[in-house]
């Protein structure tokens, strides 16, 4: 057990390492090289340990490399909602809003999505925020349906009720 968890640890943090020297260009599937004593060797980066640099990465505000890595999960993985939602939230952290919509757009489909509240909540936010006065009103809507979302709580509410006032006026 003691071995496995140092090996995925070397792995994690080779990963990563690689990840920051090509300067978060992903590269064959996740599939680094690496030249040891003249051999080449293979490191593969699982699923899990590139949705942990991924995370890391948003985390710690980096977005624009969070952005590649969850872009290339999806294309990797397929459509997972979980990492659709954190490619829409790199992408409204990097003022993508248009594009963060689409994607939160995309989310809204899978009707199980635990979360689907704050895809709602983070695409209103997505509307407010840009510049066109056009999308308020799409702000409002979409705010309006949340008003009354068991899932936040009283403060949360109040800070809806606020936005779309903002919207609103």
């Amino acid at each position: 057990m003691e071995n496995q968890f140092k090996m995925k640890s070397i792995l994690f943090f080779t990963c990563l390492f690689l990840l920051t020297k090509t300067n978060g260009q992903i590269k064959n599937n996740y599939f680094f090289k690496q030249d040891l004593t003249k051999n080449e060797q293979r490191l593969h980066c699982t699923y899990s340990d590139s949705l942990l640099i991924a995370r890391q990465l948003f985390v710690e505000g980096d977005y624009e490399k969070s952005k590649v890595v969850f872009s290339s999960l999806l294309k990797t993985y397929g459509n997972i909602p979980q990492l659709r939602y954190h490619l829409a939230m790199s992408l409204m952290n990097l003022g993508e809003y248009g594009k963060a919509i689409k994607e939160f757009e995309k989310i809204e489909k899978y009707n199980r999505y635990p979360l689907i509240h704050w895809v709602r909540y983070n695409k209103a936010l997505c509307y407010l925020r840009q510049k066109d006065t056009s999308h308020l009103d799409l702000a409002s809507k979409e705010l309006k349906r949340l008003l009354y979302n068991p899932n936040f709580s009283n403060d949360e509410i109040l800070a809806i009720q606020a936005m779309i006032d903002l919207a609103t006026n």
